[in-house]
């Protein structure tokens, strides 16, 4: 059962609270979570938590945790924050920067008739929405390390998917979870490529040598895809979608936009997707400079009415549960174990059990509140009396030690005065040898006690059928052209 479930509940991690689903991927969840402390202390987290079938792969454990480690050392507004990691038997567990909006293709997909069809965006709120993502890549990669050496962290997975946008109208970019960088724990094998075959740069589909460019390539297309409104590289399988992309040829947006274009802004995206590294911008703050020159970016309050608007009702609903949420953590009863399973929602945002019964609320009867000026009392009270006692029992021994000096040096005197006249010295006595020291005990030296053997066997479960693996295999043709095939084994 995940997290958040209709029958599980909401769960507590520490001192963190895992809610409803937010988003679901192939390799994690995200889910809606509140962060408590004392004093009233709340707030608003989103924490992404690794599939359980992959929870005891290394390769995706290592993958998981390099995500943490490139991301805490961010810190710009353009880039989704990492704020903490935990850690559960068998789970764990990203605490992120909560974000209360949504991603580019769910805000692209929102008024489309299908999933597969998306709407174009205005092309005033799409530069502004790029020209944030670019300057949020541009920091990340001009991250150094802590000596000051450069990380050369490149992306690699920049798509719709990985944007998000706030209802205050702040574009940022996330999901870390495939980055490059230098001195991660995981290391991509050669020859394996990385990444949405529909946004991957042709380096980067071929498995050759990934840089910045290549996130700039990326962004090419999804400026082109909201400009348009449609996909750019399309295909029923990851063969058929790396063919596509290796033989691209971008025709300019303004050819098939709803929107009017300026010709200023058909060259940045051409030049984004250009098939040489070398022929791209030199730098993502170099696109973003080029988009802000060709167009003004809509303000970040017209780029959140939009957001507001496109979403409607989902927006209403997801602002219910985090109301819903909030209220509960207030009232909730801290646990002092790390992890447990709290009472589930109330009904009123579709979170009931599975026999349609409620968790009644807490009563405040059970845990009448403390009133703080009582404590306050009290402390002074005891601190007073330690006080007292501690002087008390500094005077006695200064009474004592006075006391004790004064008779020492009187009886000293009296015996100095009647000490009689030395009597003659006796004759030595006689020299007796010495007996030998008798020999020291044994040391017998007792062992320790076996400790118990605590360790217990893991109950054996059955692993679930494995599914037949396909790996994409590049081939010539009989042009000498490369072309890719899937062959799957099982």
């Amino acid at each position: 059962m995940l997290p958040g479930s209709v029958e599980g509940g909401p769960r507590r991690i520490g001192r963190y609270v895992l809610g409803p689903a937010l988003a679901t991927g192939g390799m994690a969840g995200v889910y809606l979570g509140r962060m408590s402390g004392p004093a009233g202390f709340g707030k608003t987290v989103a924490i992404k938590q690794m599939h359980a079938q992959f929870a005891r792969d290394h390769e995706f454990i290592t993958m998981f945790l390099d995500e943490a480690r490139i991301t805490s050392g961010l810190t710009h507004p353009n880039i989704v924050m990492t704020l903490d990691v935990l850690e559960e038997p068998g789970e764990l567990f990203l605490v992120m920067e909560y974000v209360h909006g949504a991603s580019l293709s769910a805000l692209m997909k929102a008024k489309a008739g299908t999933r597969k069809e998306l709407t174009a965006v205005p092309p005033a709120i799409a530069v502004s929405i790029m020209v944030g993502v670019l300057h949020g890549l541009h920091a990340a990669h001009e991250q150094r390390s802590e000596d000051g050496e450069p990380l050369a962290i490149v992306h690699r997975d920049v798509s719709p998917q990985n944007i998000l946008i706030s209802v205050d109208g702040i574009a940022k970019i996330g999901d870390f979870g495939i980055a490059k960088a230098i001195g991660q724990l995981h290391s991509t094998s050669e020859g394996v490529t990385k990444g949405k075959q529909s946004y991957m740069a042709p380096e980067q589909a071929v498995a050759d040598v990934v840089t910045a460019r290549s996130d700039i390539f990326a962004a090419g297309i999804v400026l082109w895809e909201a400009l348009v409104g449609r996909r750019l590289v399309g295909g029923q399988s990851g063969a058929s979608r790396l063919n596509t992309l290796l033989n691209l040829v971008p025709v300019a947006p303004s050819s098939l936009a709803p929107h009017p274009i300026p010709p200023a802004l058909d060259q940045i995206v051409l030049r984004a997707l250009s098939r040489e590294p070398e022929q791209r911008f030199a730098s993502a703050r170099a696109m973003a400079s080029a988009l802000e020159q060709a167009m003004m970016p809509a303000p970040a309050t017209e780029v959140g009415e939009w957001v507001r608007q496109t979403l409607g009702a989902a927006l209403v609903e997801r602002e219910q549960k985090l109301a819903e949420l909030k209220k509960w953590t207030r009232t909730a009863i801290p646990t002092p174990t790390s992890s447990a399973r709290l009472p589930a929602f109330p009904s009123s945002i579709d979170l009931e059990s599975s026999s349609g019964a409620t968790t009644p609320a807490l009563s405040s009867d059970r845990h009448p509140a403390i009133d703080p000026r009582q404590g306050t009392k009290r402390a002074i009270l005891i601190a007073v009396i330690a006080l007292v006692s501690l002087s008390a029992i500094a005077c006695i021994l200064i009474v004592v030690f006075t006391i004790g000096s004064h008779t020492r040096k009187t009886v000293t005197a009296a015996a100095t005065s009647a000490q009689p006249a030395p009597p003659p010295s006796p004759p030595p006595p006689p020299t007796v040898e010495p007996s030998a020291a008798p020999p020291e005990p044994e040391t017998v030296e007792l062992e320790p006690e076996p400790a118990a053997d605590a360790s217990v066997a893991a109950s054996s479960t059955t692993p679930p059928p494995k599914k037949p693996k396909c790996r994409i295999v590049p081939q010539k043709d009989s042009a000498g052209r490369t072309v890719f095939r899937e062959v799957c084994s099982p």
